[in-house]
């Protein structure tokens, strides 16, 4: 098996990122991976999904 060679960092937003994912129904992931892409707002991450 391959080793990874570098490590995921994410951002701590975990409350707003809880609170969007609940609000699109989402994983708490997916909720971080959009935020670090600046969709920190429900309409803002259906726009990015569409």
């Amino acid at each position: 098996m391959l080793q990874a060679n570098t490590k995921w960092q994410m951002k701590t937003q975990t409350m707003k990122a809880d609170q969007l994912a609940s609000v699109l129904g989402v994983s708490s992931l997916t909720a971080h991976l959009l935020m670090n892409r600046g969709c920190e707002t429900k309409e803002k991450a259906e726009a990015f999904y569409i």
